[in-house]
């Protein structure tokens, strides 16, 4: 059986509070009113969203392309 990475990432969100879950399974019948329950709480999409910005990495795309580069062994030296 093929690992759940899915749902792995989806939890290092939620128990960092930072997202809510729902089991696939689940999803038809709860999915909705999870969602327009949370959306109606102010505290919880405040709590949500403090939680999201702090695991946030702003310059994220820099940093990838960074790391391409590195990876290209390009230095940006002329060699003439």
């Amino acid at each position: 059986m093929a690992e759940d990475h899915q749902t792995k990432n989806a939890m290092a969100l939620v128990n960092k509070q930072a997202a809510l879950y729902v089991k696939d399974a689940e999803a038809p019948e709860k999915v909705i009113s999870l969602a327009l329950e949370t959306v109606q709480d102010e505290q919880a999409l405040r709590s949500l969203s403090e939680n999201i910005l702090k695991l946030a990495l702003p310059n994220s795309a820099d940093i990838i392309a960074d790391e391409v580069i590195k990876l290209t062994g390009y230095s940006g030296k002329s060699n003439a």
